[in-house]
């Protein structure tokens, strides 16, 4: 991301990913190793979580605004049920600091 520009937290909320011919496919390991390989410098995805059983993942994101986290999901052709920004107070068990500030400030 820039330097400068202030960053936000987003977790987004997944289910089954069309395929061809408006056939839905099954979210699987690889797209989610896709999300985490992304190359924008807009985006940075932090952490996924994923069900394979019931088809549901969550994402963690730092971004710019809501519009970017959009633009991105649907050039990653992965649609979104849900979107929320969100302020993170703790990352781990037994961690109750925020690790964002933490690398910022190295």
């Amino acid at each position: 991301m820039e330097k400068g520009m202030l960053s936000k937290r987003f977790i987004c909320e997944h289910r089954s990913v069309p395929g061809i011919e408006g056939v839905e496919r099954l979210i699987d390991t690889n797209m989610v190793r896709g999300l985490h390989r992304s190359k924008r410098q807009d985006i940075k995805v932090l952490y996924s979580f994923v069900n394979l059983k019931d088809q549901l993942m969550y994402s963690v994101l730092d971004a710019h605004d809501r519009q970017s986290v959009e633009s991105f999901f649907s050039d990653m052709r992965i649609p979104l049920e849900g979107v929320m920004e969100v302020e993170l107070q703790c990352e781990g068990k037994g961690n109750i600091i925020d690790l964002k500030a933490v690398r910022e400030a190295a």
